[in-house]
């Protein structure tokens, strides 16, 4: 197995992880919240991700987490447009909608310095 090969099974397990944790995240039908630790897990989940770019030369990302990304995004964003929605609810979902994009724009910039090492 070359180190590339090595590389990409490493960015595959992180990516399973966030794909699993990813069906997990839920808004709570009571109070119209979501479960903070489930998305603290997946936010776990995206860190590792950055770091795994920042460490390798792999300018991959599979389908199936830009999915979950677009998936789940569109959940925080449908609790923060909710009117009926509790204020401290949608502050949190505010949050890691900002949280969540800056996580897939650090990887993108990451990429694109390698990529482009004398800038774009």
């Amino acid at each position: 197995m070359n180190a590339n090969q090595y590389a990409n099974g490493e960015r595959k397990e992180i990516e399973n992880l966030i794909i699993a944790v990813a069906g997990r995240i839920a808004v709570d039908e009571e109070t119209g919240c979501l479960d903070s630790e489930t998305v603290e897990n997946w936010f776990i989940g995206w860190r590792r991700l950055i770091e795994y770019y920042k460490d390798n030369n792999d300018f991959d990302i599979g389908i199936e987490v830009m999915r979950e990304y677009i998936r789940v995004e569109n959940l925080f964003g449908g609790i923060q447009h909710n009117k009926q929605a509790d204020d401290e609810c949608v502050e949190i979902a505010r949050e890691a909608i900002d949280e969540l994009n800056y996580y897939l724009n650090e990887i993108i910039k990451t990429i694109t310095r390698k990529l482009h090492p004398g800038g774009r």
